[in-house]
C-alpha cells in the first residue's frame, strides 16, 4: 500500500509540474500575442518617426515611368524579363532614400520564392501560397 501511495503522490506531483507548465505557457503566450514590449513599442515609434521623415525630407520623391515589361510571348521571355529588372532596378532604387534597400529586399523574396517554385513538383506549384514578408 505505500507504493501505491508513492506512485500516487508522484503522479499529482507530475500533474502539479504539468499544470503550471501550462499555465506559465499559457501566460508566456498572451503576453507575445497581446502587448510588446517597452523595446517594440519604441522600434515601432522609431520606424514610424523615420518614414514620416523620410516622406517629408527626400527631394528625390518622384513619379516616373518604367519601361513596359516585354510580352512572355515573343520567345526567351525569362532572359527578356531578367533584362528588363536589371534595367529598372537603377531607376526604383533612385526614388527615394530607402527605396533601393526597399527593391533588394523585394528581389531576394522574389529569388527566394522562384526557387522554391522550381523545386516543387507541377502539383505543388498548384498548392503553392506565400504569406506577405515581414
Amino acid at each position: 500500500m505505500k507504493k501505491d501511495e508513492d506512485d500516487e503522490l508522484s503522479t499529482k506531483e507530475m500533474l502539479n509540474i504539468l499544470l503550471q507548465s501550462q499555465e506559465r505557457t499559457m501566460e508566456i503566450a498572451l503576453k507575445a500575442t497581446v502587448s510588446p514590449s517597452k523595446e517594440e513599442r519604441d522600434e515601432d515609434s522609431r520606424l514610424k518617426k523615420e518614414l514620416e521623415r523620410d516622406w517629408t525630407e527626400d527631394q528625390r520623391m518622384k513619379v516616373v515611368d518604367l519601361e513596359e515589361l516585354p510580352s512572355q510571348f515573343d520567345g526567351n521571355a525569362a532572359v527578356k524579363c531578367g533584362d528588363w529588372i536589371h534595367r529598372i532596378t537603377p531607376t526604383i532604387s533612385n526614388l527615394s532614400r530607402k527605396a533601393s534597400t526597399y527593391w533588394k529586399k523585394t528581389m531576394e523574396v522574389v529569388h527566394k520564392r522562384y526557387k522554391e517554385h522550381l523545386k516543387a513538383t507541377p502539383l505543388g506549384r498548384l498548392a503553392m501560397k506565400y504569406t506577405e514578408e515581414p
